[in-house]
């Protein structure tokens, strides 16, 4: 608490390391008496690493007095590494930030599959996953997406940047607003790539409608695969309801597709995260 020329306050983070392993872990209530006013920390996160792997944890209710204080983030300098068979929740910051900050290097080819974020950005970002790049830099690209489900009261993905090689696929997207977002007005999702993934909002006949976004209209969302109908998923009626042990993650029964869900193909689950 007693730094003041940079963030602290983490939970775990790994930087200038190849080839490691974070598993089983919880993070939570981190970040709350950062005297700094600036960005950072965060649950679980990496930077100018390679070949990370941050699987089957659980980031919750961290915070923050600047613009981070969320679950997971693969940050600059990251390249090759996965984040999968996660849960973040209740979180200050986005579930899962992939960043690059100014002077950072490479950041390059990672997958994000198999996460769950619900109710995350709370105070930064408003979403589930979040994207950002500095202005005027150039260093970041090429991450897979996949098989993620987003429960967010705002939106689902939140960008600053148009960042190119970003592949969303298969994913399930709740939002209260729109799918797609420009945090502060900046970015866009053009140089995106989207496959078959589902979004659907209660309060919003098109979820995924921004005119700055390759969607201006459901059918140019459904030209990608796309579905926008509810996924009938369970879920918890709060963050109360959910573990914060991360070996009962693979017996927790929130976020599993219902009867008749459009996830569901037989019964085999072909959107959103199979924990």
């Amino acid at each position: 608490p007693k730094n003041l020329t940079n963030h602290s306050g983490n939970g775990i983070v790994v930087g200038g390391v190849d080839r490691c392993l974070i598993e089983y872990c919880e993070a939570a209530n981190n970040g709350w008496d950062m005297p700094r006013k600036g960005n950072g920390p965060v649950g679980i996160w990496a930077w100018n690493a390679s070949r990370v792997t941050i699987q089957r944890c659980i980031s919750h209710e961290n915070r923050s007095p600047g613009d981070d204080g969320g679950g997971f983030d693969f940050d600059g300098g990251v390249t090759d590494s996965v984040l999968q068979y996660n849960l973040s929740f209740g979180n200050a910051g986005t579930g899962y930030l992939l960043c690059q900050y100014g002077g950072g290097g490479r950041w390059k080819n990672n997958v994000v599959r198999h996460n769950i974020s619900y109710e995350d950005g709370l105070r930064s970002f408003g979403s589930g996953i979040a994207l950002y790049i500095p202005k005027g830099m150039d260093n970041m690209s090429d991450a897979l997406i996949e098989h993620n489900t987003i429960v967010s009261s705002r939106y689902a993905v939140s960008t600053v940047g148009d960042l190119p090689g970003m592949i969303y696929r298969n994913n399930a997207f709740l939002s209260g607003g729109e799918t797609l977002n420009l945090a502060w007005g900046e970015g866009g999702f053009k140089n995106s790539t989207f496959g078959k993934n589902l979004a659907w909002s209660a309060t919003r006949p098109n979820p995924v409608l921004l005119g700055v976004s390759p969607f201006s209209s459901i059918e140019a969302w459904e030209e990608t695969g796309g579905l926008s109908s509810d996924p009938s998923l369970l879920l918890p009626t709060s963050i109360a309801d959910l573990p914060t042990d991360p070996r009962s993650l693979a017996k927790m029964g929130f976020f599993r597709p219902l009867e008749g869900s459009p996830c569901l193909v037989g019964r085999s689950q072909l959107l959103g995260a199979r924990l």
